[in-house]
């Protein structure tokens, strides 16, 4: 049975969207007492790849406790989150997403720096990887488990009510990683939003396909460590790779669609894992 929490949450969903980010700036809250009770303080201020992604891991790993407590709470934690189904498309996923990032990414050290100079660290790998695997679950969590979910209990699980749900919830996952590129220039801005919630969409479809959280969230986070490790690799400045070039970051974007468009033509997403769960 709906709980009254909820019953509101789904009447107004773009107020359970606030509630959702409040939550999580929330979590960079307590994760910065915590570092800084901790004696880590100077993580905080860090700007190597190392304890800057240590930062950040603590700061995601208290975002999915604080979100995962939200889920639970709201009755949204089920089978849908984290389970066995469907692992083979989503290792099948997975891959095809790493293989798109680590393409995407073959290009800012080619443009910014030599091939020569690269590198590898080990530390550097071990880190990022858990930080954006950290990453990868926490905003999942958010923006597909909560948000998206919110938003097709609001507009139904007809075709029409998925697909708004489906562009509403990626274009406000969009939006929120515009944050990303804040300090750069404003079509750094514009960027950032065209291509994450180009990703948002995929995201929402591998989540629709599988009914499993963990797929998007899996997939989510290889191609956040790509984005981490190959700048590292080259010494390159994360937000310069990540806004290197226009037509790289369309070029993504536009990929993305496509897939999106393939998908949308294979399937009935009315007759989808994660509809037949919920309905």
């Amino acid at each position: 049975m709906d709980t009254k929490n909820e019953r509101f949450f789904t009447r107004h969903p773009y107020i359970f969207v606030v509630a959702a980010l409040i939550v999580l700036v929330l979590s960079a809250v307590v994760s910065t007492l915590i570092i800084s009770f901790a004696g880590f303080s100077n993580l905080i201020t860090a700007n190597n790849y190392f304890d800057s992604n240590l930062s950040f891991f603590i700061s995601e790993v208290v975002a999915i406790i604080l979100l995962l407590a939200v889920a639970w709470k709201l009755e949204f934690f089920d089978q849908t989150f984290f389970s066995k189904r469907n692992l083979k498309i989503g290792a099948l996923l997975s891959v095809s997403i790493l293989i798109i990032a680590v393409l995407w990414n073959i290009l800012p050290p080619v443009l910014y720096n030599n091939p020569s100079l690269f590198r590898i660290d080990i530390g550097l790998i071990v880190i990022a990887f858990l930080t954006t695997l950290a990453i990868g679950f926490a905003e999942e969590i958010l923006f597909r488990g909560l948000i998206f979910r919110n938003f097709l209990r609001r507009y139904g699980m007809s075709k029409k009510g998925i697909y708004i749900s489906i562009i509403v919830s990626s274009v406000i996952f969009g939006l929120v990683h515009a944050s990303n590129a804040v300090s750069s220039s404003p079509d750094a801005i514009i960027q950032q939003v065209i291509y994450a919630t180009a990703m948002g969409i995929i995201l929402a479809l591998f989540y629709l396909i599988t009914g499993n959280l963990l797929v998007p969230a899996l997939c989510h986070g290889l191609f956040d460590f790509t984005d981490y490790v190959i700048p590292g690799f080259y010494n390159i400045p994360y937000d310069a790779a990540l806004t290197s070039d226009w037509v790289q970051n369309l070029i993504v974007a536009i990929v993305f669609i496509v897939i999106a468009v393939i998908i949308v033509k294979k399937i009935n997403v009315e007759d989808t894992d994660l509809v037949k769960q919920l309905e």
